[in-house]
């Protein structure tokens, strides 16, 4: 059988969580790409605002309207030349996998990124290369943390 899904943020943009879901379930989507900060207008999605609670109030919301969540977005750029920016777009997006545990997404899309609008692809690659190994070199046991934000209480995938 034919599986689709559609960007969350393609139905309903910047909404209440609720309204956003029940306008989806309304309209009959089982399956979405979540953009949480570009779909839900009631919850702090900035770097650091997670909370296990946030994650299960936003997870509970997407069952109780009966949609799955196969992809997490996490829009950033991981190539911006200004290295303060890529650090907080690395921090965004672990922070982001953290929330995919508890949602139940098994990815997190993301963009590729550009350095800038006159550099090479080979430029952009070696940035993004060079600057994105924290995300490789994270270990599991704090991405899949059940304290989300928290990487105090390490668990594992036994």
């Amino acid at each position: 059988m034919l599986q689709y899904g559609m960007r969350g943020h393609d139905i309903a943009v910047h909404q209440p969580m609720e309204t956003a879901f029940s306008k989806m379930e309304s309209l009959g989507i089982t399956r979405i790409q979540l953009a949480m900060d570009k779909t839900i207008s009631d919850l702090d999605f900035s770097v650091g605002s997670g909370t296990p609670e946030k994650a299960q109030q936003i997870r509970e919301s997407i069952l109780r309207h009966h949609i799955e969540l196969p992809v997490l977005s996490c829009y950033i750029n991981p190539a911006d030349p200004d290295e303060r920016q890529r650090k907080q777009a690395t921090a965004r997006f672990i922070e982001t996998m953290r929330y995919a545990k508890v949602l139940g997404a098994g990815l997190v899309g993301t963009e590729t990124g550009r350095a800038s609008s006159d550099s090479t692809s080979r430029n952009s690659t070696t940035l993004i290369l060079n600057d994105q190994r924290s995300i490789s070199l994270t270990p599991s046991s704090v991405i899949l943390n059940d304290s989300l934000l928290h990487p105090t209480r390490p668990t594992t995938l036994s």
